[in-house]
Protein backbone atom coordinates (compact mmCIF):
# COMPACT_ATOMS: atom_id res chain seq x y z
CA UNK A 1 0.00 0.00 0.00
CA UNK A 2 2.40 2.34 0.71
CA UNK A 3 4.22 2.01 -2.57
CA UNK A 4 0.97 2.46 -4.33
CA UNK A 5 0.77 5.96 -2.30
CA UNK A 6 4.24 6.52 -2.67
CA UNK A 7 3.82 5.90 -6.88
CA UNK A 8 1.11 8.14 -6.83
CA UNK A 9 2.19 11.18 -5.41
CA UNK A 10 5.03 11.23 -7.66
CA UNK A 11 2.44 11.08 -10.72
CA UNK A 12 0.56 14.20 -9.30
CA UNK A 13 2.90 16.20 -7.93
CA UNK A 14 6.16 16.09 -10.28
CA UNK A 15 8.51 13.95 -7.66
CA UNK A 16 11.68 14.87 -9.65
CA UNK A 17 11.46 18.38 -9.07
CA UNK A 18 11.19 18.44 -5.43
CA UNK A 19 15.00 18.33 -4.34
CA UNK A 20 18.36 18.65 -6.68
CA UNK A 21 19.51 16.48 -4.43
CA UNK A 22 16.85 13.82 -2.85
CA UNK A 23 19.45 10.98 -1.71
CA UNK A 24 20.68 13.47 1.07
CA UNK A 25 17.10 12.87 2.98
CA UNK A 26 17.74 9.52 3.79
CA UNK A 27 21.49 10.29 5.40
CA UNK A 28 19.76 12.13 8.49
CA UNK A 29 17.76 9.90 11.00
CA UNK A 30 14.22 10.01 9.99
CA UNK A 31 14.63 12.13 6.83
CA UNK A 32 11.67 10.79 5.02
CA UNK A 33 9.51 12.42 7.70
CA UNK A 34 10.80 16.06 7.99
CA UNK A 35 11.91 15.45 3.85
CA UNK A 36 13.61 18.92 2.60
CA UNK A 37 12.28 20.98 5.43
CA UNK A 38 15.28 19.54 7.93
CA UNK A 39 17.71 21.72 5.74
CA UNK A 40 16.05 23.93 3.81
CA UNK A 41 13.41 27.00 4.70
CA UNK A 42 11.24 26.00 1.76
CA UNK A 43 10.28 22.73 2.08
CA UNK A 44 10.19 21.56 -1.43
CA UNK A 45 14.45 22.01 -1.38
CA UNK A 46 16.52 24.33 -2.84
CA UNK A 47 17.67 28.00 -1.67
CA UNK A 48 17.84 29.32 2.03
CA UNK A 49 19.25 26.82 4.10
CA UNK A 50 17.91 26.40 7.67
CA UNK A 51 20.48 26.83 10.53
CA UNK A 52 20.47 22.59 10.81
CA UNK A 53 21.18 22.64 7.18
CA UNK A 54 23.55 25.63 7.21
CA UNK A 55 25.49 23.29 9.85
CA UNK A 56 25.27 20.31 7.44
CA UNK A 57 26.87 22.55 4.62
CA UNK A 58 29.54 23.77 6.22
CA UNK A 59 30.60 21.35 8.48
CA UNK A 60 29.45 17.73 7.86
CA UNK A 61 29.55 17.45 4.47
CA UNK A 62 32.39 14.22 2.47
CA UNK A 63 33.88 15.93 0.93
CA UNK A 64 32.33 19.46 0.89
CA UNK A 65 30.33 20.71 -1.85
CA UNK A 66 27.38 19.77 -3.86
CA UNK A 67 28.67 16.63 -3.98
CA UNK A 68 29.27 15.70 -0.57
CA UNK A 69 27.77 13.07 1.60
CA UNK A 70 26.02 13.80 5.10
CA UNK A 71 28.08 12.36 7.94
CA UNK A 72 25.36 12.04 10.63
CA UNK A 73 27.88 11.59 13.59
CA UNK A 74 27.63 11.94 17.86
CA UNK A 75 29.13 15.37 17.03
CA UNK A 76 26.26 16.74 14.83
CA UNK A 77 23.62 14.73 16.91
CA UNK A 78 25.16 16.10 19.89
CA UNK A 79 24.62 20.16 18.71
CA UNK A 80 21.71 21.87 18.53
CA UNK A 81 21.68 23.87 15.54
CA UNK A 82 17.96 25.45 15.52
CA UNK A 83 18.90 26.86 19.41
CA UNK A 84 15.26 25.63 20.54
CA UNK A 85 17.60 23.66 23.73
CA UNK A 86 17.18 20.48 22.25
CA UNK A 87 19.98 18.73 20.28
CA UNK A 88 19.61 17.68 16.66
CA UNK A 89 19.58 13.52 17.61
CA UNK A 90 16.75 14.19 20.01
CA UNK A 91 14.54 15.65 17.72
CA UNK A 92 15.76 13.11 14.71
CA UNK A 93 15.17 10.20 17.27
CA UNK A 94 18.73 9.20 16.91
CA UNK A 95 20.06 10.92 20.55
CA UNK A 96 23.30 9.41 19.93
CA UNK A 97 24.29 9.44 17.00
CA UNK A 98 24.79 6.02 16.48
CA UNK A 99 22.83 6.04 12.98
CA UNK A 100 20.51 3.57 14.78
CA UNK A 101 16.86 6.21 14.28
CA UNK A 102 14.17 5.16 16.64
CA UNK A 103 11.34 5.52 13.98
CA UNK A 104 8.73 5.54 16.15
CA UNK A 105 10.49 7.99 18.22
CA UNK A 106 8.13 11.82 18.45
CA UNK A 107 10.28 13.92 15.43
CA UNK A 108 10.88 17.45 15.43
CA UNK A 109 12.37 19.89 12.98
CA UNK A 110 16.60 20.44 13.95
CA UNK A 111 16.14 23.19 11.62
CA UNK A 112 13.16 25.47 13.04
CA UNK A 113 12.96 25.94 16.49
CA UNK A 114 9.81 24.87 18.35
CA UNK A 115 8.37 22.53 15.54
CA UNK A 116 5.43 20.40 16.47
CA UNK A 117 6.09 16.56 17.30
CA UNK A 118 4.72 14.39 14.52
CA UNK A 119 3.35 11.43 16.34
CA UNK A 120 0.53 9.16 14.64
CA UNK A 121 -2.26 10.62 16.08
CA UNK A 122 -1.45 13.85 13.89
CA UNK A 123 -2.20 11.99 10.73
CA UNK A 124 -5.11 10.08 11.80
CA UNK A 125 -7.70 12.83 10.21
CA UNK A 126 -11.02 10.83 10.48
CA UNK A 127 -10.55 9.94 14.21
CA UNK A 128 -10.53 6.61 13.13
CA UNK A 129 -7.71 5.29 15.74
CA UNK A 130 -5.90 3.88 12.24
CA UNK A 131 -3.55 5.69 9.60
CA UNK A 132 -4.89 4.49 6.23
CA UNK A 133 -6.58 5.02 2.94
CA UNK A 134 -9.25 6.99 4.36
CA UNK A 135 -6.77 9.38 5.80
CA UNK A 136 -4.78 9.68 2.51
CA UNK A 137 -7.73 10.34 0.13
CA UNK A 138 -8.81 13.24 2.75
CA UNK A 139 -4.95 14.75 2.89
CA UNK A 140 -5.10 14.30 -1.22
CA UNK A 141 -8.09 16.57 -0.92
CA UNK A 142 -5.98 19.39 1.43
CA UNK A 143 -2.93 19.35 -0.38
CA UNK A 144 -1.79 22.88 -1.00
CA UNK A 145 -4.32 24.28 1.92
CA UNK A 146 -3.81 26.29 4.43
CA UNK A 147 -5.93 23.97 6.75
CA UNK A 148 -3.49 23.53 9.52
CA UNK A 149 -4.80 20.24 10.43
CA UNK A 150 -2.67 18.54 7.87
CA UNK A 151 0.70 20.38 7.99
CA UNK A 152 1.97 18.05 10.16
CA UNK A 153 5.78 19.66 10.37
CA UNK A 154 4.20 22.67 11.10
CA UNK A 155 6.11 24.98 8.62
CA UNK A 156 3.08 26.96 7.59
CA UNK A 157 2.06 25.07 4.53
CA UNK A 158 0.94 21.66 3.26
CA UNK A 159 3.26 20.14 0.95
CA UNK A 160 5.61 17.21 0.28
CA UNK A 161 6.97 16.86 3.27
CA UNK A 162 3.53 16.86 5.25
CA UNK A 163 3.19 13.52 2.73
CA UNK A 164 6.49 12.19 3.94
CA UNK A 165 5.34 12.55 7.67
CA UNK A 166 2.25 11.17 6.59
CA UNK A 167 3.83 8.32 4.80
CA UNK A 168 5.94 6.86 7.58
CA UNK A 169 2.84 6.49 10.30
CA UNK A 170 1.08 4.78 7.72
CA UNK A 171 -0.64 1.85 8.74
CA UNK A 172 -0.05 2.62 12.32
CA UNK A 173 -2.59 2.70 15.51
CA UNK A 174 -2.90 5.34 17.41
CA UNK A 175 -1.59 4.87 20.75
CA UNK A 176 -3.12 6.91 23.44
CA UNK A 177 -3.31 6.50 27.06
CA UNK A 178 -6.16 7.84 29.22
CA UNK A 179 -4.85 10.65 30.99
CA UNK A 180 -6.68 9.21 34.22
CA UNK A 181 -4.84 5.77 34.13
CA UNK A 182 -1.94 5.00 36.17
CA UNK A 183 0.29 4.93 33.27
CA UNK A 184 -0.73 8.32 32.54
CA UNK A 185 0.08 9.72 35.91
CA UNK A 186 3.64 7.62 35.43
CA UNK A 187 4.07 9.51 31.68
CA UNK A 188 3.63 12.55 33.68
CA UNK A 189 5.78 12.15 36.07
CA UNK A 190 8.73 11.31 33.39
CA UNK A 191 6.88 14.55 31.58
CA UNK A 192 8.46 16.43 35.23
CA UNK A 193 11.80 14.32 35.40
CA UNK A 194 12.47 15.26 31.85
CA UNK A 195 11.82 18.87 31.90
CA UNK A 196 13.37 19.91 35.53
CA UNK A 197 16.98 18.18 35.04
CA UNK A 198 16.03 14.92 36.55
CA UNK A 199 19.48 13.26 36.67
CA UNK A 200 20.55 16.22 39.27
CA UNK A 201 18.02 16.17 41.44
CA UNK A 202 19.32 15.83 44.88
CA UNK A 203 17.09 12.75 45.52
CA UNK A 204 15.87 11.13 42.39
CA UNK A 205 15.11 7.05 43.55
CA UNK A 206 13.46 4.81 41.51
CA UNK A 207 12.30 7.79 39.26
CA UNK A 208 12.11 6.44 35.50
CA UNK A 209 12.19 2.83 36.65
CA UNK A 210 9.32 0.27 36.55
CA UNK A 211 8.68 -0.29 40.18
CA UNK A 212 5.46 1.02 41.41
CA UNK A 213 5.22 4.79 41.53
CA UNK A 214 4.65 5.04 45.08
CA UNK A 215 8.54 3.78 45.44
CA UNK A 216 9.44 6.59 43.48
CA UNK A 217 11.29 9.44 45.96
CA UNK A 218 8.36 11.63 47.02
CA UNK A 219 5.68 9.67 45.34
CA UNK A 220 2.59 8.58 47.25
CA UNK A 221 -0.58 6.97 45.74
CA UNK A 222 -3.68 5.65 46.99
CA UNK A 223 -4.85 2.04 46.83
CA UNK A 224 -5.24 2.31 42.71
CA UNK A 225 -2.13 2.94 42.68
CA UNK A 226 -2.77 7.63 41.12
CA UNK A 227 -0.84 9.79 42.57
CA UNK A 228 -2.08 12.05 45.09
CA UNK A 229 0.89 13.66 46.53
CA UNK A 230 4.16 14.76 45.18
CA UNK A 231 6.43 16.25 47.60
CA UNK A 232 9.96 17.31 45.85
CA UNK A 233 10.88 20.56 48.26
CA UNK A 234 14.47 21.44 48.41
CA UNK A 235 15.41 18.86 45.34
CA UNK A 236 17.43 20.85 42.55
CA UNK A 237 14.47 20.74 40.57
CA UNK A 238 15.34 23.18 37.67
CA UNK A 239 13.59 24.00 34.44
CA UNK A 240 9.89 24.60 34.33
CA UNK A 241 6.69 22.57 34.79
CA UNK A 242 5.45 20.61 31.86
CA UNK A 243 2.04 20.49 31.04
CA UNK A 244 1.30 16.92 31.47
CA UNK A 245 1.55 17.41 35.03
CA UNK A 246 -2.28 18.47 34.14
CA UNK A 247 -2.82 14.73 34.13
CA UNK A 248 -2.38 13.86 37.61
CA UNK A 249 -6.12 14.18 37.98
CA UNK A 250 -5.69 12.31 41.48
CA UNK A 251 -3.18 14.83 43.01
CA UNK A 252 -4.62 16.57 46.14
CA UNK A 253 -1.00 17.87 47.83
CA UNK A 254 1.53 19.03 45.47
CA UNK A 255 4.82 20.46 47.13
CA UNK A 256 7.57 21.57 44.65
CA UNK A 257 8.76 24.26 46.91
CA UNK A 258 12.75 25.91 47.14
CA UNK A 259 13.70 24.48 43.92
CA UNK A 260 14.97 25.79 40.67
CA UNK A 261 11.64 26.04 38.43
CA UNK A 262 11.07 28.76 36.06
CA UNK A 263 8.45 30.22 33.38
CA UNK A 264 4.61 30.57 33.59
CA UNK A 265 2.56 28.68 35.77
CA UNK A 266 1.15 26.30 33.44
CA UNK A 267 -2.62 26.98 32.83
CA UNK A 268 -2.92 22.76 32.66
CA UNK A 269 -2.64 23.10 36.55
CA UNK A 270 -6.20 24.24 36.42
CA UNK A 271 -7.37 20.30 35.47
CA UNK A 272 -6.35 19.11 39.38
CA UNK A 273 -9.49 19.75 40.69
CA UNK A 274 -8.89 17.68 43.95
CA UNK A 275 -6.14 19.32 44.73
CA UNK A 276 -5.48 20.92 48.44
CA UNK A 277 -2.36 22.07 48.55
CA UNK A 278 -0.15 23.98 46.04
CA UNK A 279 3.60 24.98 47.38
CA UNK A 280 5.33 26.56 44.48
CA UNK A 281 7.25 29.21 46.97
CA UNK A 282 10.73 29.80 46.51
CA UNK A 283 11.22 29.23 43.05
CA UNK A 284 12.08 31.52 40.07
CA UNK A 285 8.27 31.14 38.48
CA UNK A 286 7.31 34.37 36.57
CA UNK A 287 4.50 35.98 34.49
CA UNK A 288 0.91 36.62 35.87
CA UNK A 289 -0.65 34.40 38.76
CA UNK A 290 -3.16 32.58 36.65
CA UNK A 291 -7.20 33.02 37.34
CA UNK A 292 -8.04 29.70 37.18
CA UNK A 293 -6.20 29.40 40.64
CA UNK A 294 -9.89 30.07 40.99
CA UNK A 295 -11.03 26.57 39.28
CA UNK A 296 -9.11 24.75 42.41
CA UNK A 297 -12.36 24.67 44.46
CA UNK A 298 -11.03 22.18 47.33
CA UNK A 299 -7.64 24.09 48.05
CA UNK A 300 -6.80 24.98 51.38
CA UNK A 301 -3.34 25.86 50.91
CA UNK A 302 -1.67 28.08 48.17
CA UNK A 303 1.64 29.30 48.28
CA UNK A 304 3.42 31.26 45.76
CA UNK A 305 6.07 33.03 47.66
CA UNK A 306 9.54 34.25 46.62
CA UNK A 307 8.85 34.29 43.00
CA UNK A 308 9.22 36.58 40.43
CA UNK A 309 5.39 36.97 39.76
CA UNK A 310 4.13 40.25 39.03
CA UNK A 311 0.51 41.80 37.93
CA UNK A 312 -2.91 42.26 40.06
CA UNK A 313 -3.95 39.45 42.54
CA UNK A 314 -6.70 37.73 40.93
CA UNK A 315 -10.10 38.22 41.57
CA UNK A 316 -11.21 34.77 41.32
CA UNK A 317 -9.26 33.46 44.21
CA UNK A 318 -12.07 35.06 45.98
CA UNK A 319 -13.98 32.31 44.91
CA UNK A 320 -11.47 29.75 47.18
CA UNK A 321 -13.98 29.70 49.83
CA UNK A 322 -11.72 26.55 51.47
CA UNK A 323 -8.49 28.34 51.72
CA UNK A 324 -7.04 28.43 54.73
CA UNK A 325 -3.62 30.06 53.81
CA UNK A 326 -2.74 32.41 51.14
CA UNK A 327 1.06 33.14 51.00
CA UNK A 328 1.57 35.78 47.56
CA UNK A 329 5.33 37.05 49.52
CA UNK A 330 8.26 38.00 47.73
CA UNK A 331 6.89 38.65 44.47
CA UNK A 332 6.48 41.96 42.02
CA UNK A 333 2.48 41.88 42.60
CA UNK A 334 0.78 45.32 42.26
CA UNK A 335 -2.33 47.18 42.51
CA UNK A 336 -4.48 47.22 45.52
CA UNK A 337 -5.14 44.68 48.10
CA UNK A 338 -9.03 43.73 46.89
CA UNK A 339 -11.90 43.72 49.59
CA UNK A 340 -13.10 40.24 48.44
CA UNK A 341 -9.93 39.00 50.46
CA UNK A 342 -13.07 39.28 53.28
CA UNK A 343 -14.66 36.37 51.36
CA UNK A 344 -12.11 34.48 52.78
CA UNK A 345 -13.66 32.77 55.72
CA UNK A 346 -11.17 30.31 56.48
CA UNK A 347 -8.36 32.10 55.88
CA UNK A 348 -6.05 31.49 58.87
CA UNK A 349 -2.87 33.17 57.07
CA UNK A 350 -2.55 35.76 54.76
CA UNK A 351 1.12 36.42 53.82
CA UNK A 352 1.31 39.51 51.23
CA UNK A 353 4.34 41.08 52.25
CA UNK A 354 7.18 42.13 49.92
CA UNK A 355 5.50 43.29 47.03
CA UNK A 356 4.15 46.59 45.50
CA UNK A 357 0.47 46.50 46.75
CA UNK A 358 -0.47 50.12 47.29
CA UNK A 359 -3.74 51.68 48.81
CA UNK A 360 -5.36 51.71 51.77
CA UNK A 361 -6.09 48.10 53.98
CA UNK A 362 -9.65 47.49 53.52
CA UNK A 363 -11.58 47.21 56.54
CA UNK A 364 -13.14 44.21 55.30
CA UNK A 365 -10.39 42.12 56.27
CA UNK A 366 -11.80 42.43 59.74
CA UNK A 367 -14.20 39.40 58.27
CA UNK A 368 -11.79 37.48 58.50
CA UNK A 369 -12.13 35.48 61.55
CA UNK A 370 -10.45 33.04 61.68
CA UNK A 371 -6.86 34.68 61.07
CA UNK A 372 -4.34 34.31 62.69
CA UNK A 373 -1.21 35.52 61.16
CA UNK A 374 -1.51 38.73 58.75
CA UNK A 375 1.90 40.11 57.00
CA UNK A 376 1.67 42.73 54.45
CA UNK A 377 5.16 44.46 55.77
CA UNK A 378 7.24 45.98 52.74
CA UNK A 379 4.48 47.03 50.49
CA UNK A 380 3.48 50.58 49.48
CA UNK A 381 0.80 50.39 51.49
CA UNK A 382 -1.14 53.58 52.82
CA UNK A 383 -3.18 55.75 55.09
CA UNK A 384 -4.55 54.35 58.54
CA UNK A 385 -4.50 51.21 60.46
CA UNK A 386 -7.84 50.22 59.93
CA UNK A 387 -9.62 50.21 63.56
CA UNK A 388 -11.40 46.88 62.42
CA UNK A 389 -7.93 44.77 62.51
CA UNK A 390 -9.03 44.63 66.27
CA UNK A 391 -11.51 42.45 65.90
CA UNK A 392 -9.36 39.81 64.37
CA UNK A 393 -9.65 37.66 67.85
CA UNK A 394 -7.30 34.81 66.77
CA UNK A 395 -5.03 36.81 65.76
CA UNK A 396 -1.36 35.61 66.82
CA UNK A 397 1.15 37.63 64.38
CA UNK A 398 0.45 41.16 62.63
CA UNK A 399 3.28 42.38 60.78
CA UNK A 400 2.54 45.85 58.63
CA UNK A 401 6.30 47.13 58.84
CA UNK A 402 8.08 49.17 55.70
CA UNK A 403 4.78 50.91 54.22
CA UNK A 404 3.69 54.62 54.09
CA UNK A 405 0.94 53.84 56.94
CA UNK A 406 0.04 56.78 58.48
CA UNK A 407 -1.91 57.88 61.50
CA UNK A 408 -2.28 56.71 64.98
CA UNK A 409 -2.17 53.52 66.12
CA UNK A 410 -5.67 52.29 66.68
CA UNK A 411 -6.36 51.37 70.16
CA UNK A 412 -8.49 48.86 68.96
CA UNK A 413 -5.63 46.45 68.98
CA UNK A 414 -5.58 46.07 72.69
CA UNK A 415 -8.33 43.91 72.33
CA UNK A 416 -6.20 41.37 70.18
CA UNK A 417 -5.42 39.00 73.27
CA UNK A 418 -3.76 36.59 71.27
CA UNK A 419 -1.37 38.10 69.82
CA UNK A 420 2.12 37.41 69.93
CA UNK A 421 3.59 39.67 67.42
CA UNK A 422 3.57 43.38 66.50
CA UNK A 423 5.69 44.54 63.69
CA UNK A 424 5.03 48.27 62.53
CA UNK A 425 8.68 49.47 61.66
CA UNK A 426 9.45 52.14 59.38
CA UNK A 427 6.02 53.72 58.60
CA UNK A 428 4.84 56.77 59.13
CA UNK A 429 2.53 55.96 62.13
CA UNK A 430 2.24 59.13 64.56
CA UNK A 431 0.81 60.25 68.58
CA UNK A 432 0.94 58.34 71.27
CA UNK A 433 1.52 54.86 71.89
CA UNK A 434 -1.90 53.46 73.12
CA UNK A 435 -1.72 52.40 76.79
CA UNK A 436 -3.85 49.65 75.48
CA UNK A 437 -1.15 48.05 73.98
CA UNK A 438 -0.41 46.73 77.52
CA UNK A 439 -3.86 44.32 77.74
CA UNK A 440 -1.94 41.98 74.90
CA UNK A 441 -0.78 39.68 78.04
CA UNK A 442 0.52 36.97 75.08
CA UNK A 443 3.02 39.34 73.28
CA UNK A 444 6.37 38.27 72.96
CA UNK A 445 7.50 40.99 70.17
CA UNK A 446 6.56 44.44 69.91
CA UNK A 447 8.58 46.37 67.25
CA UNK A 448 7.62 50.12 66.83
CA UNK A 449 11.12 50.97 65.08
CA UNK A 450 11.78 54.06 62.62
CA UNK A 451 8.29 55.87 63.37
CA UNK A 452 6.76 59.28 64.07
CA UNK A 453 5.54 57.75 67.60
CA UNK A 454 5.51 60.42 70.19
CA UNK A 455 4.79 61.23 73.71
CA UNK A 456 5.87 58.87 77.14
CA UNK A 457 6.18 55.51 76.97
CA UNK A 458 3.10 53.76 78.67
CA UNK A 459 3.52 52.38 81.94
CA UNK A 460 1.16 49.65 81.30
CA UNK A 461 4.14 47.69 78.35
CA UNK A 462 5.28 46.86 82.03
CA UNK A 463 2.10 44.24 82.14
CA UNK A 464 3.26 42.53 79.23
CA UNK A 465 4.97 39.84 80.56
CA UNK A 466 5.42 37.58 77.70
CA UNK A 467 7.42 40.10 76.25
CA UNK A 468 11.08 39.11 75.01
CA UNK A 469 12.10 41.59 72.40
CA UNK A 470 10.66 45.36 72.67
CA UNK A 471 12.33 47.74 70.38
CA UNK A 472 10.73 51.72 70.49
CA UNK A 473 13.88 53.11 68.57
CA UNK A 474 14.35 56.05 66.40
CA UNK A 475 10.89 57.58 67.28
CA UNK A 476 10.22 60.46 69.33
CA UNK A 477 9.54 59.60 72.42
CA UNK A 478 10.00 61.49 75.38
CA UNK A 479 9.85 61.03 79.17
CA UNK A 480 11.15 59.02 81.59
CA UNK A 481 11.60 55.54 81.19
CA UNK A 482 8.51 54.22 83.26
CA UNK A 483 10.17 51.63 86.06
CA UNK A 484 7.16 49.05 86.10
CA UNK A 485 9.81 47.70 82.92
CA UNK A 486 11.77 46.00 85.16
CA UNK A 487 8.78 43.82 85.44
CA UNK A 488 9.11 42.10 82.52
CA UNK A 489 10.82 39.15 82.97
CA UNK A 490 11.35 36.89 80.02
CA UNK A 491 13.00 40.30 78.14
CA UNK A 492 15.87 39.66 76.27
CA UNK A 493 16.78 42.44 74.00
CA UNK A 494 15.56 46.03 75.26
CA UNK A 495 16.22 48.88 72.79
CA UNK A 496 14.50 52.52 73.47
CA UNK A 497 17.97 54.34 71.33
CA UNK A 498 17.45 57.25 69.52
CA UNK A 499 14.53 59.18 71.57
CA UNK A 500 13.96 61.95 73.75
CA UNK A 501 13.70 60.34 77.10
CA UNK A 502 14.74 61.79 80.10
CA UNK A 503 15.45 61.38 83.60
CA UNK A 504 17.27 58.33 85.63
CA UNK A 505 17.63 55.08 84.59
CA UNK A 506 15.34 53.42 86.45
CA UNK A 507 17.33 50.61 89.13
CA UNK A 508 14.49 48.31 88.08
CA UNK A 509 16.12 47.94 84.86
CA UNK A 510 18.34 45.79 86.74
CA UNK A 511 15.73 42.96 87.66
CA UNK A 512 15.40 42.05 83.75
CA UNK A 513 17.69 38.90 84.39
CA UNK A 514 17.00 37.32 81.57
CA UNK A 515 18.51 40.64 79.20
CA UNK A 516 21.34 40.79 76.83
CA UNK A 517 20.73 43.48 74.95
CA UNK A 518 20.16 46.93 76.68
CA UNK A 519 20.49 49.87 74.21
CA UNK A 520 19.74 53.21 75.82
CA UNK A 521 22.15 55.54 73.71
CA UNK A 522 21.04 58.63 72.43
CA UNK A 523 18.54 59.92 74.58
CA UNK A 524 18.91 62.78 77.04
CA UNK A 525 19.24 60.55 80.46
CA UNK A 526 20.66 62.08 83.16
CA UNK A 527 22.10 60.66 86.86
CA UNK A 528 24.46 57.73 87.81
CA UNK A 529 24.19 54.62 86.29
CA UNK A 530 22.26 52.69 88.49
CA UNK A 531 24.66 49.70 90.25
CA UNK A 532 21.84 47.03 89.83
CA UNK A 533 22.62 46.96 85.98
CA UNK A 534 25.65 44.81 87.56
CA UNK A 535 22.88 42.14 88.00
CA UNK A 536 22.40 41.50 84.21
CA UNK A 537 24.71 38.53 83.99
CA UNK A 538 23.93 37.54 80.66
CA UNK A 539 24.15 40.85 79.08
CA UNK A 540 26.47 41.08 75.86
CA UNK A 541 25.98 44.77 74.99
CA UNK A 542 24.57 47.88 77.04
CA UNK A 543 24.99 51.12 75.10
CA UNK A 544 24.88 54.06 77.08
CA UNK A 545 26.65 56.32 74.99
CA UNK A 546 25.22 60.09 73.80
CA UNK A 547 23.36 60.84 76.84
CA UNK A 548 23.89 63.06 79.68
CA UNK A 549 25.10 60.82 82.60
CA UNK A 550 27.20 61.67 84.83
CA UNK A 551 29.24 60.48 88.51
CA UNK A 552 31.30 57.40 88.10
CA UNK A 553 30.74 54.27 86.53
CA UNK A 554 29.64 51.93 88.94
CA UNK A 555 32.10 48.88 89.72
CA UNK A 556 29.22 46.48 89.53
CA UNK A 557 29.81 46.24 85.93
CA UNK A 558 33.30 44.58 86.53
CA UNK A 559 30.77 41.71 87.22
CA UNK A 560 29.48 41.35 83.73
CA UNK A 561 31.50 38.56 82.62
CA UNK A 562 29.60 38.19 79.11
CA UNK A 563 30.05 41.56 78.10
CA UNK A 564 31.70 41.81 75.28
CA UNK A 565 29.74 45.53 73.62
CA UNK A 566 29.61 48.57 76.14
CA UNK A 567 29.41 52.43 74.95
CA UNK A 568 29.76 55.10 77.06
CA UNK A 569 31.15 58.04 75.05
CA UNK A 570 29.74 61.94 75.34
CA UNK A 571 28.72 61.13 78.48
CA UNK A 572 30.57 64.59 79.76
CA UNK A 573 29.86 64.12 83.46
CA UNK A 574 30.66 60.21 83.24
CA UNK A 575 34.28 59.57 84.73
CA UNK A 576 35.96 56.52 85.35
CA UNK A 577 37.44 55.13 88.68
CA UNK A 578 40.06 53.64 89.43
CA UNK A 579 38.71 50.17 90.67
CA UNK A 580 37.88 49.50 87.26
CA UNK A 581 40.98 51.58 84.55
CA UNK A 582 42.85 48.23 83.95
CA UNK A 583 39.17 46.33 83.01
CA UNK A 584 38.99 47.26 78.65
CA UNK A 585 36.13 49.18 77.90
CA UNK A 586 34.55 49.28 74.24
CA UNK A 587 33.70 53.08 73.08
CA UNK A 588 34.92 54.86 75.97
CA UNK A 589 36.71 57.42 74.49
CA UNK A 590 36.08 61.07 76.26
CA UNK A 591 35.33 59.57 79.89
CA UNK A 592 37.53 60.98 82.09
CA UNK A 593 39.12 59.22 85.25
CA UNK A 594 37.29 60.42 88.52
CA UNK A 595 39.13 62.20 91.02
CA UNK A 596 39.67 60.17 93.90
Amino acid sequence: MKHYIIALLTLWIGWGQVDARPARVSQIPNGSVLGCSACHVNPNGGGTLTPFGKDINNNYLVPLGQSGVVMWNVNLAMRDSDGDGVSNGQELGDPDGNGVADRHAQITNPGVANKTQITAADADFDGSGMIDIADFLQFVDAYGSANAKYDLDGDGVVGVSDFLAFVDVFGQTVQTVPVDSVEGDRAALVALYNATDGDNWNDNTNWLSDKPLNEWHGVITNAQGHVVQLLLPENQLAGSIPAEFGNLSNLEWLDLNDNQLSGFIPSELGNLVNLKSLWLNDNQLSGAIPDWIGDLANLKRLDLGNNQLSGFIPSEIGNLSKLEDLDLYGNQLSGAIPDWIGNLSNLEGLGLGGNQLSGPIPPEIDKLSNLELLGLSENQLSGPIPPEIGNLSNLKSLALSVNQLSGPIPPELGNLSKLRELSLVSTQLSGPIPPEIGNLSNLQWLNLHNTQLSGPIPPEIGNLSQLVYLELSACWLSGPIPPELGNLSNLEILSLETNQLSGPIPPEIGNLSKLWVLHLNGNQLSGPIPPEIGNLSDLLQLGLNDNQLSGPIPKELGYLSKLNHLWLSNNPGLCMPSALRGWKFYNTAGVARCSE
